[in-house]
């Protein structure tokens, strides 16, 4: 169910009722008023929290919190970018690590999570797993 294209709700690996933002942050159920449905961010020490309404489903209010920890699903998704580009292009002649970087840049803006923007890796890494790849 999407809830104004910016939440969705999930399950989670217990089959508990989740959300899920457009970034792949995901909350669990806090607490509920009458109206209201709370949820916090599944990462322990992170405070981002957002409300829904119990009628609709919808968000309350318009943005999404800012967390401050790294999303690891997105570097889980990047990873696995990274290395089907590394070896697909391992066999491609005169490849360099900046093609590279490039390819996975494409491949990873236009994956289904536009949090996505970038590879985790350096181009020096990027280097070495082309090289380690071909050997």
């Amino acid at each position: 169910t999407t809830m104004e294209g910016l939440i969705t709700l999930a399950k989670t690996q217990k089959g508990k009722t989740c959300i899920t933002d457009i970034n792949a942050f995901q909350y669990n159920y806090n607490n509920s008023t009458e109206c209201l449905n709370y949820w916090k961010c599944s990462e322990r020490k992170c405070n981002a929290r957002i409300t829904t309404r119990k009628s609709t489903n919808t968000l309350v209010g318009e943005n999404l919190p800012e967390h401050f920890h790294d999303n690891k699903k997105l570097k889980k998704i990047t990873t696995s970018i990274e290395k089907q580009t590394i070896k697909k292009m391992a066999s491609v002649p005169g490849t360099t690590a900046k093609r590279v970087l490039t390819e996975v840049s494409c491949n990873v803006q236009s994956s289904p999570i536009p949090g996505l923007v970038c590879s985790m890796r350096s181009a020096g890494a990027i280097k070495m797993a082309l090289w380690s790849e071909r050997n």
